[in-house]
């Protein structure tokens, strides 16, 4: 017990830290958010593609480039996201997304542990910070992965920032993910031509980290993964796995279902597990339904 209560105390100092060292960079980045340079670079790009038909730059359809603030990198089916949000305001750009990632975080609810995880991952890169606080579109990407991991959406939406492809993959197990797959196969057939012209000049671009530039973006990205590992509904499923390991019926289920303890939330308090949405307890219910009576004594 003592034990289990240092480590929680030590967590909490942990959390708590990090979070002021995040009020600090963002108070010192202020500027970024009154500015929102990559909001407007693409609202800018959005603009033109819609008053000309030209998304990229003129440099960046001229063979080999350096690349530089101002280019267009992400696909042209991030349009069908900006166009919206090009008629509306600029904290309307902010708001959806960080309102898609507090629900899930309040639906998730992490251990202490994971918030602490959550605060250091935050506070890894304060370039990052700098990105988000500018309405750079990686913060439409983390609260894509967050509504995968908390509601079940399909996280091959992640993709639309190609370069967050190892947690679009989360998820690929569902059936959404791929719906959502299809999705963006849909959406980027009316701009089929503008797709190729987004590949040459991802062919084309020049940058010292090549396809890594976006590698100090992957801790913050990572923020989701960590709130879902330390989720009281994640424990839940994980309980029911070591139950069906262990070759044994629970005391309390019924026949042909299983009955998971309601948990314990880790700040007081009590949880009723979620039946619907979390996949390692459907499976692991429909396993033990299945399995010989003989081998469930």
């Amino acid at each position: 017990m003592l034990t289990r209560r240092v480590w929680r105390d030590f967590c909490i100092v942990v959390a708590g830290s990090a979070g002021a060292v995040a009020v600090v960079i963002l108070t010192q980045h202020l500027a970024w958010f009154e500015k929102s340079p990559d909001w407007t670079l693409y609202m800018d790009a959005t603009h033109r593609w819609l008053a000309t038909g030209a998304y990229f730059s003129p440099r960046q359809l001229d063979g080999p480039y350096q690349v530089v603030w101002g280019d267009v990198l992400y696909p042209p089916a991030t349009l069908w996201l900006f166009v919206p949000f090009s008629f509306l305001p600029r904290l309307a750009w902010l708001a959806v997304p960080l309102t898609i990632i507090g629900v899930s975080l309040w639906r998730l609810r992490p251990a202490v542990w994971g918030w602490a995880a959550i605060g250091v991952l935050f506070c890894l890169s304060p370039t990052v910070i700098m990105e988000l606080t500018s309405g750079n579109p990686l913060l439409w990407a983390i609260a894509a992965l967050f509504a995968s991991v908390a509601f079940g959406a399909p996280a091959s939406l992640v993709l639309l920032k190609p370069t967050l492809l190892p947690f679009a993959l989360f998820g690929i197990w569902r059936r959404s993910w791929w719906y959502g797959l299809g999705l963006l196969v849909v959406l980027s057939l009316p701009m089929l031509a503008l797709d190729l012209t987004w590949l040459r000049t991802m062919i084309d671009a020049r940058q010292p980290y090549g396809l890594l530039y976006s590698l100090h973006e992957m801790p913050c990205a990572a923020i989701a993964l960590v709130a879902w590992l330390a989720s009281v509904r994640s424990a839940e499923a994980r309980h029911a796995a070591r139950t069906f390991l262990a070759g044994w019926r629970p005391r309390n289920s019924r026949r042909g279902t299983v009955q998971i303890p309601v948990a314990k939330h880790r700040f007081g308090g009590w949880a009723e597990p979620d039946r619907e949405r979390s996949w390692a307890f459907d499976s692991v219910a429909r396993a033990i339904r299945t399995r010989p009576a003989s081998r469930m004594r």
